[in-house]
Parts: C-alpha cells; structure tokens; sequence
C-alpha cells in the first residue's frame, strides 16, 4: 500500500453554488508578481518611484518589480525574537512606496508610514482573514490556496487599474495539464509523475515572463466561487491540530478570524526536519529562497534560515496532521 502523500501543488478547486464576495471588484493577472508589476506601472503615472520599503521577510518577486525600474530597495526589519515575529520599521518618511503584508493568515504587525507614502498591501496570505482598508492599493495570487493556474489579483483604493490584454497560453496549457496528470497520479491511475517537469517547466516560463498578462477566464469564474467558508473551515481545524501539537515551535498561534495558508515553525534544524518529512512523502515549503536581490543582516536572515510552512489545507485532515506532528515532534529542535 503506498503512503499518502501530504502538499506540493494542487490540482483542484473547491467551488460552491453562490458566488463569494471577495473578488467583486478585483482586475486579474496571469500571477501575483505580474499583479504587483501592474501596480508599479499605475503609480509611474502619476509619480516617480526612487526608494522602495519591503519587508526583509519576502519573496524575491515581492522584489522584482521594483528592480526592473531601478528603484532604491530598503528592507525594513521583520526578525526572529524568542519564537515570534518582530517588526522594525524606520526611514518611512522618505520612500515614496511602501509594502506590507501578513505572514500565512495570521495577526500581522501595525506599521504607520509617513502621510505621502504609497502603500501597497500584499494579500496572498491574509485574503480570506481580513479586510483591510489602509492601503493604496492591494495584490496577491491565489495560487498558494488551490488548484489555480492563474490567479493574480489586485485592486486600487481610488479608480480600477487597467486590464490585461496578453495571454499567455502556453504556461496556462502546460498548468493544466499539469494538474490533469497530478489528479491521474493522486487517485491511482497512474504511477507516473512527469507532471513534475511540466510543473517546473511551466514555472521557469512565468519567470521568464515581465509583461503584464491576463488571468485565465475559467480562474476567474473559480475565483469567484471559490468555497471560503470550507476552505477556512478545513485550514482552520487542521492548523489547530498542528499548532497545538507543536506549540514550541509554532510562530503563531490560530486566532478567531485567521484562515491559515501554512503553519509556520521555527526549528534550529530546519533542513534535517524537512528531508525526513520528504522521506515520509510529506512535501512543506520552506518561506523564502534568499537571491541576489535580498540585502540582509545576519538576524534578517535567521528566520530565512530555520522557518519551515507546515501544510494544513483543505486536502486533509486530522490522520494527515497527526503524520506530520510525529515526525516532527520526533525530529525537529528548538531554536
């Protein structure tokens, strides 16, 4: 009998009979990088962007739209303190843009900026936990929640950001078809994985792409019908198994309105942790790669290197996240 296997890429979506009221006024992208890109472009209309505040804990996406126009790039400290996350925020006052996020749907940490700053609120993690209301403008990619090909979002406080007019058919067909096969292999059909290379073939495509495209219309009708209320239902109590279970390395603990994307934890020993969950065909994503691009001190880089997102999606349930918490409670060692 073969193991379970628990994470790596989705390939559905859970979609109800009523449409959600999430995305009722949302513009969509070919991803949330290209979102952002989209975002840069609208504020260049109006205004110049010379220095830029990211938050230290980010993906180089987060980053690249910035670079490619040259902007200064500061990163405002989020760091590692006894468990937790601490954010240190100084030199708002002369950027002329700023962004802000929440890590995997939990409480995130207040940050004013200076009145004449442009604030750009990252949504990936927080979409279904909160409504914020305090920024210029707002993204994300539902990718990280189901079986998406697409999914890049944004909107604008004041007036709608244009839409996109390319398509990029080629990444699309290739996630689809990615996820058809991953479907085939999940149910017993197949023992193939060739998904795999499609997965990361589609993958470097997307990286290679810098033109602002739009998202898939079939991902938009999902999008808007997406099952939240199941899927925060499913993410909420199989996070609090896990966080519960793992409460001396858990970086967050689950409060009444979060809709978990991960559960964070920190271990001195993060590598080992994750090559014996793998072994066990458990597949967590460690939050973020560091790159060129990231300039950062030696505690920025701590949580860098010890984090590691536990799944808790709506694929599973309890069985799966007590696989997990034994492995983990076996292995893993306090930071």
């Amino acid at each position: 009998m073969s193991v379970r296997e628990i994470g790596s890429e989705f390939w559905s979506v859970t979609v109800g009979n009523a449409a959600n009221d999430v995305f009722s006024d949302t513009t969509w992208y070919l991803s949330g990088r290209i979102a952002l890109s989209a975002i840069v472009s609208d504020i260049l209309r109006t205004r110049k962007i010379n220095r830029v505040l990211l938050p230290s804990w980010c993906c180089e996406s987060m980053i690249m739209p910035f670079a490619a126009i040259g902007a200064e790039i500061e990163f405002y400290s989020v760091l590692l303190v006894d468990g937790k996350i601490k954010t240190v925020c100084s030199g708002a006052s002369s950027a002329d843009v700023a962004v802000v996020m929440d890590y995997f749907g939990y409480d995130g940490c207040e940050i004013e900026f200076d009145k004449d700053c442009v604030i750009i609120r990252d949504m990936t993690h927080s979409v279904f936990s909160r409504d914020y209301r305090d920024a210029d403008y707002y993204f994300g990619s539902l990718r990280k929640w189901a079986g998406f090909y697409t999914g890049g979002f944004a909107t604008k406080r004041s007036g709608k950001l244009s839409n996109a007019v390319k398509k990029n058919e080629l990444y699309v067909g290739l996630r689809k078809r990615a996820m058809e096969l991953k479907k085939e292999y999940i149910e017993g059909r197949t023992d193939s994985k060739a998904y795999l290379d499609m997965f990361a073939d589609a993958e470097n495509l997307l990286d290679s792409h810098t033109d602002v495209e739009q998202a898939d219309n079939e991902d938009i009708k999902r999008a808007e019908h997406f099952d939240i209320d199941f899927v925060k239902s499913k993410r909420r109590e199989n996070a609090l198994l896990l966080s519960t279970r793992l409460n001396a390395f858990s970086l967050f603990s689950v409060k009444e309105n979060d809709c978990p994307l991960f559960v964070p934890i920190v271990v001195s020993n993060r590598d080992e942790v994750k090559r014996v969950l793998i072994e066990h065909c458990i597949y967590c994503p460690c939050h973020w790669p560091i790159t060129e691009l990231h300039k950062l001190s030696n505690d920025e880089k701590l949580i860098y290197d010890s984090e590691i997102s536990l799944v808790c999606d709506q694929r599973y349930g309890a069985d799966d996240m007590d696989r997990i918490c034994d492995i983990v409670e076996k292995v893993a060692q306090a930071c």
